[in-house]
């Protein structure tokens, strides 16, 4: 039985594309590695270190699933957001695992890569994770659910009741951003000026990305027609401002819990400025 069977936001790993084995040999890879490194190298416990091989094997698939929504014309950029996710997680280990996953969704509601629309089992683990992440002091990724379920209701093919569903999520961001808003404990970045010029300038790269991607040539899951242009953009667009947002509201360390989405977006950035400047085709 299909995963699209119960969630329009699935996309199995269909084991006959050869970049989709790759991606499932580098989990298993960077899981048997870790694993080894932490429990008889660095003499941890075994299930401390079998969580933290669990977690770098999940850094690859979510570095590799968020770069392959972000910039799905280039199949690059999302094994390129790879080893740059990795980095940050032997280095900070503060992943934040469930605002991956909203950002992952974001993509897909918004871009409608996966062809479908929005099942109730969609809308009730969309709306779910977006009240708990509101909970617990992210309304900002409330507010980005929201006006991504508003894209989803004016952009084609038009889904009329996501307005509903944009509706609730508004309210969840409002009530978070009343009477939840806490200290998210994100450590302080060494050498913030840094970071900062970092994130400006990647951030005006990838506006230059979101303009090429007027016509994609990527495909829908299902139903095998060209992405919509003005959907792409969008998603890109709104994954890029709650990044921002989240980055000054949050601080500069809400940079390393996101590095997933971070090393997609300049993993991205690489692979265009590389085929802009060598003029070739990644097509």
């Amino acid at each position: 039985m299909q995963a699209s069977n119960f969630s329009a936001l699935a996309r199995p790993l269909d084991v006959s594309y050869r970049s989709n084995l790759v991606v499932i040999f580098l989990c298993l890879l960077s899981f048997f590695i870790a694993l080894p490194y932490q429990w008889l190298y660095l003499d941890t416990a075994f299930l401390d270190s079998l969580w933290w091989a669990a977690q770098a094997s999940m850094t690859v698939f979510f570095s590799w699933a968020l770069g392959r929504e972000i910039d799905p014309d280039v199949n690059t950029s999302a094994f390129l957001a790879i080893p740059f996710s990795l980095i940050a997680f032997y280095f900070a280990e503060n992943t934040d695992w469930l605002a991956l996953l909203a950002f992952l969704m974001i993509l897909r509601i918004c871009s409608h890569i996966c062809g479908q629309k929005l099942k109730v089992s969609d809308i009730v683990l969309v709306l779910g994770l977006t009240a708990f992440l509101c909970w617990r002091g992210q309304y900002i990724l409330g507010f980005s659910t929201a006006v991504v379920l508003l894209a989803d209701y004016t952009l084609s093919p038009v889904n009329r009741k996501s307005l509903w569903y944009a509706l609730a999520a508004l309210l969840l961001g409002i009530v978070g951003g009343l009477f939840f808003r806490k200290d998210l404990g994100y450590e302080a970045l060494v050498f913030p000026e840094a970071w900062l010029l970092g994130v400006a300038l990647n951030s005006l790269v990838f506006v230059a990305v979101i303009n090429s991607y007027k016509r994609p040539h990527s495909t829908e899951d299902y139903k095998v027609q060209p992405l919509n242009g003005s959907r792409m953009q969008a998603a890109q667009l709104i994954v890029l401002l709650t990044l921002l947002f989240m980055f000054f509201v949050y601080g500069y360390g809400s940079a390393l819990s996101l590095a997933a989405v971070w090393a997609a977006i300049v993993a991205t950035n690489l692979s265009r400025l590389y085929y802009w400047l060598t003029r070739h085709s990644p097509y």
